[in-house]
C-alpha cells in the first residue's frame, strides 16, 4: 500500500512591526543602529556640501577667464543671472540648507511691501 502523503511541515510565524513581547527592554543594538544611521546621514550631507563647493569654485574660475575677455557689460550680467539660477538649483539638489534662507532674505529686501515701500 502506498504511503499517505504527509502534511507539510509547519512554517515559522513571521512577525511584522514591533516584535517586543510586551516588556520594555531595548536592544543595545538599536541605539548603535540609530547612531550609525545619523552618522551616515551627516557624512552624506557633508559630501553633498563639498560637491557644491567644488562646483562653485569651478564656476568662479571659469568666470575669471570669461569675464576678463568680455567686451561689454551685458554678457557678464546675463551670464551671472543664469549662473545664479543654476547655482540655486544645484544648491537645492546638494542639500545646502543655508542658501535658501539667504535667498528669502534677499528677496524680502528687494520686493516691495504692501504699502509700496521696501522693508528696511
Amino acid at each position: 500500500m502506498p504511503d499517505k502523503p504527509s502534511s507539510p511541515p509547519e512554517s515559522p510565524a513571521v512577525l511584522f512591526g514591533d516584535t517586543t513581547s510586551g516588556d520594555d527592554q531595548l536592544d543595545p543594538r538599536d541605539d548603535q543602529i540609530a547612531e550609525l544611521q545619523k552618522s551616515k546621514q551627516d557624512l552624506e550631507n557633508k559630501l553633498y556640501e563639498e560637491r557644491f563647493l567644488w562646483i562653485l569654485v569651478i564656476v568662479v574660475i571659469i568666470n575669471m577667464f570669461v569675464l576678463t575677455r568680455s567686451d561689454n557689460w551685458a554678457a557678464p550680467l546675463v551670464l551671472g543671472i543664469f549662473q545664479l539660477v543654476g547655482l540655486v538649483v544645484v544648491a537645492s539638489k546638494c542639500r545646502v540648507d543655508p542658501i535658501m534662507p539667504l535667498l528669502d532674505r534677499l528677496a524680502g529686501m528687494m520686493l516691495p511691501t504692501k504699502n509700496g515701500n521696501t522693508p528696511q
